[in-house]
């Protein structure tokens, strides 16, 4: 009986094991884009919103920016645009994440180890750096929550703004 089925008979369920989590770290790398796609996107919006906001009204000659009403509006679309940048350039930042990307640290560490303790090894890498990547990701999407209603506040504000305003 070869060394290689030896292990498989030992060990069934470890194959199994590494098999369903070996691509763990990819779906990772996925939902981080979907984040910082969802916040790309809120973003624009926001940035469109507050470009509409100033362009309508400084394009429409008689309105004017001097009543009382106007200008705590214009100040809460401007805030509200600001908070909105802010906060997309924290979800955007990079981030540093776990990875099994290394081939020199693979090939120098793991290189001469039986398969069994290789899987073992790497399912125990998986599971710290699985954990410590949803932490972040955590972060990143509780974040990025903030923005839809922050881009819903920003076009409330300017709604306001413009309804009283023509």
């Amino acid at each position: 009986m070869s060394s290689q089925s030896n292990v498989n008979t030992k060990y069934p369920s470890l194959d199994l094991s590494y098999d369903l989590v070996k691509g763990v770290l990819d779906k990772q790398s996925q939902q981080v884009d979907a984040i910082d796609n969802k916040a790309a996107t809120l973003f624009s919006i926001g940035t469109a919103l507050f470009g509409f906001g100033l362009g309508i009204p400084l394009g429409i000659a008689g309105i004017s920016f001097g009543t009382l009403i106007h200008l705590p509006l214009a100040w809460l679309v401007g805030m509200s645009y600001v908070f909105i940048a802010v906060l997309a350039i924290r979800v955007l930042r990079v981030r540093e994440y776990e990875a099994l990307d290394n081939p020199k640290i693979i090939r120098e560490e793991y290189w001469t180890m039986p398969i069994s303790q290789f899987k073992t090894e790497m399912l125990l890498h998986l599971e710290e750096s699985y954990k410590v990547n949803m932490e972040q990701i955590a972060v990143k999407a509780r974040e990025v929550r903030f923005l839809v209603p922050a881009v819903a506040l920003e076009a409330l504000f300017l709604v306001l703004f413009l309804g009283l305003a023509l």
